[in-house]
Protein backbone atom coordinates (compact mmCIF):
# COMPACT_ATOMS: atom_id res chain seq x y z
CA UNK A 1 0.00 0.00 0.00
CA UNK A 2 2.75 2.15 -1.59
CA UNK A 3 1.55 5.54 0.05
CA UNK A 4 -2.04 5.44 -0.75
CA UNK A 5 -4.90 7.22 1.76
CA UNK A 6 -6.39 3.80 3.36
CA UNK A 7 -8.94 6.87 4.01
CA UNK A 8 -9.88 7.73 0.94
CA UNK A 9 -13.30 7.30 0.15
CA UNK A 10 -15.27 6.47 -3.35
CA UNK A 11 -19.01 8.29 -4.18
CA UNK A 12 -20.71 6.20 -1.84
CA UNK A 13 -18.49 7.43 0.82
CA UNK A 14 -16.58 3.59 1.42
CA UNK A 15 -12.93 3.28 2.26
CA UNK A 16 -11.08 0.39 1.33
CA UNK A 17 -11.28 -1.44 4.70
CA UNK A 18 -15.22 -1.31 4.38
CA UNK A 19 -14.83 -1.96 0.60
CA UNK A 20 -13.07 -4.95 1.50
CA UNK A 21 -15.26 -5.99 4.55
CA UNK A 22 -18.30 -6.47 2.04
CA UNK A 23 -16.85 -8.41 -0.62
CA UNK A 24 -13.38 -9.68 0.16
CA UNK A 25 -13.45 -13.13 1.82
CA UNK A 26 -9.22 -12.84 3.05
CA UNK A 27 -9.20 -12.48 6.71
CA UNK A 28 -5.24 -11.51 5.49
CA UNK A 29 -6.59 -8.68 3.24
CA UNK A 30 -9.37 -6.86 6.08
CA UNK A 31 -6.45 -6.85 8.51
CA UNK A 32 -3.86 -5.19 6.70
CA UNK A 33 -6.29 -2.36 5.78
CA UNK A 34 -7.04 -2.33 9.45
CA UNK A 35 -4.15 -2.02 10.65
CA UNK A 36 -2.85 0.89 8.15
CA UNK A 37 -3.54 4.50 10.37
CA UNK A 38 -2.01 4.68 13.94
CA UNK A 39 -4.93 4.52 15.87
CA UNK A 40 -7.23 7.64 15.92
CA UNK A 41 -11.06 8.64 16.15
CA UNK A 42 -11.36 8.59 12.32
CA UNK A 43 -9.40 5.11 11.55
CA UNK A 44 -11.57 3.52 14.75
CA UNK A 45 -14.92 4.95 12.70
CA UNK A 46 -13.69 3.18 9.43
CA UNK A 47 -13.13 -0.28 11.39
CA UNK A 48 -16.40 0.35 13.08
CA UNK A 49 -18.09 0.73 9.29
CA UNK A 50 -16.01 -2.44 8.34
CA UNK A 51 -17.49 -4.31 11.16
CA UNK A 52 -21.17 -2.95 9.68
CA UNK A 53 -20.72 -4.48 6.22
CA UNK A 54 -18.99 -7.78 7.42
CA UNK A 55 -21.80 -8.89 9.84
CA UNK A 56 -24.34 -7.81 6.99
CA UNK A 57 -22.13 -9.15 3.43
CA UNK A 58 -18.88 -11.53 4.72
CA UNK A 59 -17.30 -14.63 6.34
CA UNK A 60 -16.99 -15.85 9.84
CA UNK A 61 -13.30 -15.00 9.60
CA UNK A 62 -13.46 -11.78 8.40
CA UNK A 63 -15.95 -10.66 10.94
CA UNK A 64 -13.95 -12.33 13.70
CA UNK A 65 -10.36 -10.56 12.21
CA UNK A 66 -12.42 -7.23 12.45
CA UNK A 67 -13.32 -7.79 15.92
CA UNK A 68 -9.82 -8.88 16.51
CA UNK A 69 -8.65 -5.02 15.00
CA UNK A 70 -10.75 -3.69 17.85
CA UNK A 71 -13.91 -2.88 15.68
CA UNK A 72 -16.35 -1.62 18.05
CA UNK A 73 -19.99 -3.63 17.14
CA UNK A 74 -21.92 -0.71 18.44
CA UNK A 75 -19.56 2.38 17.02
CA UNK A 76 -20.80 2.43 13.70
CA UNK A 77 -24.76 2.39 13.28
CA UNK A 78 -26.63 1.89 9.47
CA UNK A 79 -30.27 2.80 10.00
CA UNK A 80 -29.69 3.28 13.49
CA UNK A 81 -29.11 -0.73 13.76
CA UNK A 82 -25.68 -1.99 15.26
CA UNK A 83 -23.46 -4.51 13.98
CA UNK A 84 -24.89 -7.30 15.72
CA UNK A 85 -28.38 -6.72 14.27
CA UNK A 86 -27.10 -6.94 10.92
CA UNK A 87 -25.64 -10.62 11.08
CA UNK A 88 -29.40 -12.01 10.81
CA UNK A 89 -29.07 -10.76 7.33
CA UNK A 90 -26.17 -12.14 6.53
CA UNK A 91 -26.16 -15.22 4.17
CA UNK A 92 -23.10 -17.05 4.75
CA UNK A 93 -23.31 -17.55 8.09
CA UNK A 94 -25.03 -20.41 9.47
CA UNK A 95 -27.71 -19.81 12.54
CA UNK A 96 -24.87 -20.72 14.82
CA UNK A 97 -22.76 -18.53 13.59
CA UNK A 98 -24.98 -15.75 13.81
CA UNK A 99 -25.38 -16.57 17.16
CA UNK A 100 -22.01 -16.66 18.46
CA UNK A 101 -21.10 -13.66 17.03
CA UNK A 102 -24.36 -12.03 18.29
CA UNK A 103 -23.49 -12.68 21.99
CA UNK A 104 -19.71 -11.95 21.27
CA UNK A 105 -20.77 -8.54 20.29
CA UNK A 106 -23.19 -7.77 22.87
CA UNK A 107 -20.56 -9.08 25.47
CA UNK A 108 -17.91 -6.24 23.65
CA UNK A 109 -20.92 -3.73 23.55
CA UNK A 110 -21.06 -4.28 27.81
CA UNK A 111 -17.27 -4.03 27.89
CA UNK A 112 -17.08 -0.72 26.17
CA UNK A 113 -20.40 0.62 28.44
CA UNK A 114 -18.04 -0.33 31.37
CA UNK A 115 -14.90 1.59 29.81
CA UNK A 116 -16.78 4.17 29.52
CA UNK A 117 -18.54 4.23 32.69
CA UNK A 118 -14.73 3.81 34.67
CA UNK A 119 -13.38 7.26 32.33
CA UNK A 120 -16.23 9.30 33.52
CA UNK A 121 -15.45 8.55 37.08
CA UNK A 122 -11.82 9.07 36.30
CA UNK A 123 -12.20 12.43 35.22
CA UNK A 124 -14.55 13.29 38.12
CA UNK A 125 -18.00 13.54 36.72
CA UNK A 126 -20.59 12.53 39.40
CA UNK A 127 -21.67 8.82 39.26
CA UNK A 128 -25.40 8.32 38.42
CA UNK A 129 -27.92 8.87 40.95
CA UNK A 130 -29.02 6.13 42.24
CA UNK A 131 -32.53 6.03 43.31
CA UNK A 132 -32.80 4.43 46.93
CA UNK A 133 -36.01 2.29 48.11
CA UNK A 134 -37.84 4.88 50.87
CA UNK A 135 -39.15 2.44 53.59
CA UNK A 136 -42.85 3.93 54.25
CA UNK A 137 -43.42 1.51 57.07
CA UNK A 138 -40.48 3.21 59.13
CA UNK A 139 -40.79 5.87 61.53
CA UNK A 140 -38.31 7.85 62.99
CA UNK A 141 -38.10 7.04 67.05
CA UNK A 142 -39.39 10.39 68.36
CA UNK A 143 -42.92 9.34 66.03
CA UNK A 144 -42.98 6.14 67.23
CA UNK A 145 -43.97 7.05 70.47
CA UNK A 146 -46.81 9.55 69.46
CA UNK A 147 -47.70 6.73 66.60
CA UNK A 148 -49.21 4.01 69.40
CA UNK A 149 -51.09 6.77 71.00
CA UNK A 150 -53.36 7.88 68.12
CA UNK A 151 -56.51 5.80 67.37
CA UNK A 152 -56.50 4.91 63.46
CA UNK A 153 -58.91 6.70 61.59
CA UNK A 154 -60.33 3.95 59.91
CA UNK A 155 -60.54 0.27 60.70
CA UNK A 156 -60.01 -2.58 58.15
CA UNK A 157 -63.01 -4.70 57.74
CA UNK A 158 -62.40 -7.99 56.64
CA UNK A 159 -64.41 -9.55 53.37
CA UNK A 160 -67.54 -11.60 54.29
CA UNK A 161 -66.43 -15.51 52.82
CA UNK A 162 -68.40 -16.58 49.36
CA UNK A 163 -68.22 -20.02 49.50
CA UNK A 164 -69.99 -22.38 46.98
CA UNK A 165 -72.38 -24.81 48.97
CA UNK A 166 -73.35 -27.93 47.51
CA UNK A 167 -76.08 -30.53 48.57
CA UNK A 168 -73.80 -32.37 50.66
CA UNK A 169 -71.45 -29.71 52.56
CA UNK A 170 -72.36 -29.42 55.57
CA UNK A 171 -73.14 -25.88 56.89
CA UNK A 172 -71.68 -23.75 58.59
CA UNK A 173 -72.38 -21.76 61.55
CA UNK A 174 -74.10 -18.55 60.93
CA UNK A 175 -70.83 -16.93 62.94
CA UNK A 176 -68.44 -17.80 60.20
CA UNK A 177 -70.78 -15.79 57.71
CA UNK A 178 -71.15 -13.01 59.35
CA UNK A 179 -68.76 -10.15 59.50
CA UNK A 180 -66.61 -10.05 63.01
CA UNK A 181 -68.50 -6.06 63.64
CA UNK A 182 -71.77 -7.93 63.18
CA UNK A 183 -70.41 -11.24 65.80
CA UNK A 184 -69.97 -8.95 68.73
CA UNK A 185 -72.85 -7.05 68.44
CA UNK A 186 -74.79 -10.66 67.89
CA UNK A 187 -73.02 -12.18 71.15
CA UNK A 188 -73.26 -8.78 72.82
CA UNK A 189 -77.14 -9.55 72.21
CA UNK A 190 -76.68 -13.03 72.90
CA UNK A 191 -75.09 -12.23 76.22
CA UNK A 192 -77.97 -9.90 77.68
Amino acid sequence: MAGADPLATDKSGNTPLTTAAKYNTSPAVVMALAKQLAQSDQQQENKDKALVQAAKHNTAEVIKTLLAAQANPVGAQANKRNAYVFLAENERLTEQEKQDYRQVMLVLEILDQRAKYAKSLERGQPKPVEKKMENKGAQSPAKKGTASQTKPTQETKPAAPTATKTATDKPDKPSNLVPQERQMDLSEKESN
